[in-house]
């Protein structure tokens, strides 16, 4: 699934991936922390676990083998029609689909090599008309099945890229997340509501036909705001089901989705209020999380609290079996954890693992082939891994099959070849003395800056409206480069904002022991008809 970013009306620091302390010296899961939650018998006779954040007070590395149960490393098909930017990423047993803002629908097989680019961006019948948004592979029915960002249909493609009959969908949907099953034929919609009256969820049938749904009530958002996200991951076998509301004064639940009684049932919340705590919940198959995102000063945290032993803390989860990468939540969908990275942020990382001992041979030629040669010019790598469904399951880093002497090196669609080679070393916000700023030092400034450049387009309503996050980097001379889109309202506006922070003037750069340095920012800028 996709992620959520910290973002606010100020400028807020996001590092990405970072080295981190050695295995050896971190604890092992969650047994050292303290129990931070209780269960709770709501009137309906459910019980809930209730987690007080006020009582976890430490941060520790917890490792992403004791989630996973395998991972697997698939570097994705050098192709110059194969190339992927920063977008969201679907597995299945034998493929893969990038879904990305900047280069559209790409259908990959499990091992890399490119199939073919799926639809494209337009107004004809087998075209997408904006953002995408959720995709879902079915590999025994020779079928992908993706929605835009605002839809009336799911459209529907076999895996050789050929146009099916497309699903038309009983609502229109806005962020709308889905789950097909193919045996019974039904659509099971999660979407993102502004109207009580509105269904937050609803089944139907591939022809279009309302079979049940559940009025959003409580679950609407407050204001039409289209940077409120909604969650309905599955990464256990439930239909989970979350909301994320943007500085909203509102308590929220994790609920599962119950069929027959065709109602949700809340299974976990916390003490925190979304209006001074932004944050929204995850469940794995033994854990919840909870990603907090607070903007005085601008930090994400992440939090994680065991099922069973209601012990919880703040963690960074560390991919400990490929260097100690630090990485976000981001990926953990459908029984799976997913991770899309340029080669380049694997290569910042891994130029000091100098015992490869242990790797199997494949992911060893990979490591080395990743710290000696230019990976900038290599398209995507996507890490893959099955959550365990029990704790009691082991680990296995899988080998793959690379050939240093098939790389063909091109210039990715992200782009991230264009920060300065005088510096490469992109800090986070709490490692520098001074953060980097707009050229009048007013983050005001350069919001305004932004807003004074988008101007709606004639076939763009004016009820879109909303967040438009954006994540650049600002170079040791100033400059920015690397400007992707985080999330977006409509593609037309979307655009503008990007346009506008490529045509900055040069930003007073970061500074870090008395030196220029470079630092990775997001800024979330608000767009509305004026």
């Amino acid at each position: 699934m996709k992620d959520i970013i910290s973002a606010t009306t100020m400028v807020a620091a996001l590092g990405i991936f970072c080295a981190c302390s050695p295995a050896s010296k971190r604890p092992v899961g969650l047994d050292n922390s303290p129990v931070v939650a209780q269960r709770v018998l709501t009137p309906q006779g459910n019980e809930v676990i209730v987690a007080n954040m006020d009582l976890m007070t430490d941060t520790i590395d917890f490792p992403m083998s004791l989630l996973l149960s395998d991972l697997e490393i698939v570097k994705l098909d050098d192709k110059q029609e194969a190339l992927v930017g920063d977008g969201y990423t679907f597995v299945s047993p034998d493929h893969i689909v990038s879904l990305a803002y900047q280069s559209g629908v790409k259908l990959f097989n499990r091992d890399g090599s490119f199939i073919t680019s799926v639809s494209k961006k337009g107004n004809g019948p087998d075209e997408y008309r904006n953002g995408l948004y959720d995709a879902q592979i079915d590999d025994a029915n020779n079928r992908l099945y993706f929605i835009n960002f605002n839809a009336d249909k799911l459209m529907v493609f076999d895996l050789q890229g050929n146009a099916q009959q497309h699903i038309p969908l009983a609502k229109q949907v806005k962020k709308g997340k889905f789950h097909i099953d193919a045996q019974k034929k039904r659509v099971y919609m999660a979407a993102l509501c502004f109207e009580k009256d509105e269904p937050a969820f609803y089944i139907q049938d591939f022809e279009g036909n309302l079979i049940q749904e559940l009025p959003s009530n409580h679950l609407a958002s407050q204001v039409m705001d289209f940077s409120n996200e909604v969650f309905f991951e599955q990464a256990t076998s439930d239909f989970d089901y979350s909301m994320f509301w943007w500085g909203q004064d509102r308590l929220d639940s994790l609920y599962h989705y119950d069929e027959a009684a065709n109602r949700m049932v809340p299974m976990f919340t916390t003490n925190l209020n979304s209006k001074e705590n932004m944050h929204n919940y995850l469940e794995l198959p033994g854990y919840y999380l909870v990603s907090r995102f607070q903007p005085n000063p601008p930090q994400s945290m992440l939090a994680m609290i065991d099922k069973q032993t209601l012990k919880g803390s703040y963690v960074r989860l560390i991919l400990d079996m490929m260097g100690d990468i630090d990485v976000t939540n981001t990926g953990f969908a459908d029984g799976n954890y997913t991770l899309n990275i340029p080669p380049y942020y694997l290569q910042q990382q891994w130029m000091d693992w100098q015992d490869l001992s242990g790797l199997p041979a494949g992911v060893a030629r990979f490591v080395k082939y990743i710290q000696t040669e230019d990976a900038e010019d290599m398209n995507n790598v996507v890490l893959i891994g099955r959550l365990k469904q029990s704790k009691d399951e082991g680990f296995t880093l899988k080998d793959m099959d690379f050939d240093p002497d098939g790389v063909v090196k091109v210039k990715p669609v992200s782009q991230v070849a264009d920060v300065a080679e005088a510096d490469t070393t992109v800090y986070e916000y709490n490692d520098l003395d001074d953060w980097a700023m707009f050229p009048d030092g007013d983050v005001q400034g350069a919001l305004k800056y932004v807003r004074d450049r988008v101007h709606y387009p004639d076939n763009v309503s004016a009820d879109v409206k909303g967040l438009v996050q954006v994540s650049f980097i600002v170079n040791s001379d100033g400059s920015l480069t690397d400007v992707m889109l985080r999330k977006g309202i409509d593609p037309a506006l979307d655009e503008q904002v990007i346009q506008a922070f490529k045509s900055m003037p040069k930003w007073k750069p970061a500074k870090k022991d008395g030196k220029s340095v470079s630092s990775k920012y997001m800024m979330a800028v608000s767009i509305e008809k004026q």
